[in-house]
């Protein structure tokens, strides 16, 4: 019985290892990586709205978020500062392919009473 074990130990180690091959051989041959692309809030230097590309978020080490806005967000338009805000549960972090939300702030730094979703849909470097 010890026998059967260790050969099917064994088998197992080696069907792992060759699909582990397979994957990495993937991944380099596509180019990606599986590492999520993520900041922190405290990173984001600036949130800028520009009418044909969304809101830039500018997270610093040369990092520039891309983000649209979900649904109707007054006003969005004519501020020029925003708060942005993670969504419940991701612990200050907001990734590419999550929604947050952003909170228009007038030029005497009140927020607006409203919030708006965005998706956060890529970053360049």
């Amino acid at each position: 019985m010890a026998r059967i074990i260790t050969y099917g130990t064994a088998a197992l180690a080696m069907a792992l290892a060759s699909c582990a091959s397979d994957t990495s051989t993937q991944l380099a041959s596509t180019g990606t990586d599986n590492v999520r692309q993520c900041f922190r809030l405290e990173q984001a230097r600036s949130v800028t709205y520009e009418a044909e590309s969304g809101l830039k978020i500018d997270a610093g080490l040369g990092r520039t978020y891309q983000a649209d806005v979900e649904g109707p967000c007054p006003d969005i338009a004519r501020v020029s500062q925003y708060a942005l805000i993670a969504e419940a549960g991701r612990n200050r972090e907001i990734c590419v392919g999550d929604t947050a939300l952003v909170q228009p702030k007038e030029l005497n730094q009140t927020t607006a009473p409203y919030a708006c979703r965005i998706k956060v849909n890529s970053v360049t470097r």
